[in-house]
């Protein structure tokens, strides 16, 4: 629980191999097949105060989770919730790996304290050609996110260790949406620049922006031609193509984010928010 704010969560389900992998509030994957058959994939356990986010290869044959733990609630709770939720304890985070079928293994353990200030958050977002993909540096709470937001950190691999590797599209790029061979949807800390980058960070093509517009709501062609956005003073997103050339769409068009509903947080585990 956060004062004032909603817990930040992927989404406990993810389409793999011609099924669905999925999470129950005890962190139990399971997969369900298209005939409707549901078979257990692995446990990554969590309980009160506990979230967890996954990911899959492409075959389904491996699964890597970030389980991440709040600091205890205070029993009673405060009459006044600014007088500070939790009891004494640490934030901490946990990364393993599990292959379809087997026990899960913890490849790396991290804690901070509630007086600390650099929590350098992991949360799994994806599996790409690459490997698994995650945010770094994750904001784990939100207040009015941006409009269909699903990445709230820099993307990053993991290593067979769990450890992250370079920010996918270079140090400044906030990653809006990605490809599976590694291009990265872009935005500036200010909205106002858009780009499309290779894994190292060279621009593919930039959406040009004369007016100063804010954007959000940001999606990326599955081959990387094209992007939808949403100009945060207009009722009205815009498909715009490698040329910089605009396609308005009609008013109150959505498009869906792939895996995602573009206005809700997925929800799993049992963390109070």
């Amino acid at each position: 629980m956060i004062f004032d704010a909603g817990a930040i969560m992927q989404p406990e389900a993810r389409v793999v191999a011609g099924g669905v992998l999925y999470a129950d509030g005890g962190g139990r994957v399971r997969r369900l097949s298209i005939a409707g058959s549901s078979t257990d994939v692995s446990t990554f356990s969590i309980a009160v105060q506990q979230e967890v986010s996954f990911a899959s290869s492409a075959d389904g044959a491996q699964v890597m989770a970030v389980r991440f733990s709040f600091p205890p609630l205070k029993s009673p709770p405060p009459a006044n919730p600014s007088d500070g939720l939790y009891a004494p304890g640490d934030y901490t985070q946990d990364v393993l790996v599990a292959g379809a079928g087997r026990p899960a293994m913890l490849l790396d353990h991290k804690s901070w304290p509630q007086s600390g200030s650099a929590m350098h958050v992991l949360s799994m977002v994806g599996w790409t050609a690459a490997g698994p993909l995650a945010t770094i540096d994750t904001g784990i709470v939100t207040q009015n996110p941006q409009l269909g937001r699903r990445l709230f950190g820099k993307l990053v691999h993991l290593d067979a260790a769990g450890q992250p590797g370079p920010v996918v599209g270079g140090a400044d790029c906030l990653a809006w949406d990605y490809l599976q061979d590694d291009p990265v949807l872009c935005i500036s800390a200010d909205e106002r620049t858009v780009s499309v980058r290779n894994a190292v960070g060279a621009p593919l093509f930039t959406l040009p922006n004369p007016g100063g517009h804010l954007y959000e709501d940001l999606i990326l062609a599955p081959d990387g031609s094209r992007i939808t956005v949403q100009d945060v003073g207009q009722d009205h997103a815009m498909l715009v193509d490698r040329a910089g050339h605009p396609t308005e769409l009609p008013a109150g068009f959505e498009v869906p984010a792939r895996g995602f509903e573009p206005r809700t947080l997925g929800l799993k585990g049992r963390c109070s928010a």
